[in-house]
């Protein structure tokens, strides 16, 4: 046998070791479902509680039910939502959204039939253009990321703007801690935490490949998966990786990613359905499940704790489902 073939076939028994050896994963219970559409839906947002959802359809049109009365509250149309829009952001109240088609913000409140606010930048971008968008404080301060690589903090109602750069590429994930930090992850690569005041970077993290999933946690924990290979906790204070997720599937990558308001996890999604429980401490699978697939392009959207022990997702079907995470709570 030649060293090749024989270190081909090593591998192959440890994986077939390592495949027995790993324990079936334990069900998770779907304790509540609700279809909220059947149409074509490009975004959909939760509240910070999950009380909330906004969809964004195809033609300019955006929808906000409540999920506990289980009712439409508001829906906006073309030509008030621009035609083009693309990407939405609905505020942690779940009464504030953002929306964006290439070069323009629009601003509403759930209590209102029109935008409450607007602003173009065009003259600002250039030949670049909105790839991400997020509150910093609702409804007038936010922050833009742009396919150059620029993050523009705005405020609309004082009428301040700053540009600032740090990336070399898209700009296509931002967050904001509960202290107020903003961060910023491109497709270049690099997750920057923001100094809010001086809107200056004072941490940089480098990851191999484009980041796909990025999640702000307690104590400064951040969560950055990227396109291929890695996928680590970040504490972006002492900008140190404190744990790396044990996922050897290589070409595999996370969308949707948050951490539980009271358990040492974090829960992540994959591009369609399929999601998964890890421990912070070590970075090993606690539980693993689907979501609801109604087609091949099925996927989970977004995800939130409507209290420490359910956990809501709403996927690209308009399905909304509530998992009870309630037996593993000791882990």
């Amino acid at each position: 046998m030649t060293l090749n073939r024989y270190l081909r076939f090593v591998v192959f028994l440890v994986s077939v070791q390592i495949v027995a050896c790993t324990p079936e994963p334990e069900p998770v219970s779907d304790i509540g479902r609700w279809q909220l559409s059947d149409k074509l839906i490009l975004s959909a947002e939760l509240s910070k509680q999950g009380q909330h959802t906004a969809l964004l359809f195809p033609q300019g049109q955006i929808a906000v039910w409540d999920n506990d009365a289980k009712q439409k509250i508001i829906e906006w149309g073309a030509p008030d939502v621009l035609s083009d829009t693309t990407m939405m952001q609905l505020d942690e109240s779940g009464r504030y959204l953002l929306s964006a088609n290439r070069n323009v913000v629009q601003i509403w409140d759930s209590g209102s039939s029109a935008s409450v606010g607007s602003l173009n930048l065009s003259a600002q971008l250039g030949d670049a253009s909105i790839t991400s968008l997020t509150f910093q404080r609702a409804p007038f301060a936010f922050v833009i990321g742009t396919s150059g690589g620029d993050i523009l903090f705005a405020n609309t109602r004082n009428n301040e703007y700053y540009l600032a750069r740090q990336h070399d590429a898209d700009v296509v994930k931002l967050k904001v801690s509960l202290e107020g930090h903003v961060y910023s992850a491109g497709n270049d690569g690099q997750v920057v935490r923001w100094d809010s005041q001086s809107k200056t970077p004072v941490q940089t993290l480098t990851v191999p490949h484009r980041v796909t999933s990025l999640e702000v946690g307690a104590d400064s924990k951040v969560f950055v998966s990227d396109a291929l290979e890695s996928q680590v906790i970040w504490q972006s204070q002492r900008n140190e990786i404190i744990s790396e997720l044990a996922y050897w599937e290589r070409f595999q990558w996370f969308r949707v990613a948050r951490f539980s308001p009271v358990h040492q996890w974090i829960i992540t999604s994959s591009p369609k359905t399929e999601l998964f429980i890890w421990q912070l401490a070590n970075g090993k699978p606690v539980a693993q499940w689907r979501a609801e697939a109604q087609g091949f392009g099925s996927a989970v959207l977004d995800m939130r704790f409507t209290n420490p022990a359910t956990l809501r997702t709403i996927t690209s079907d308009g399905v909304l489902q509530d998992w009870d995470l309630t037996q593993f709570s000791n882990r």
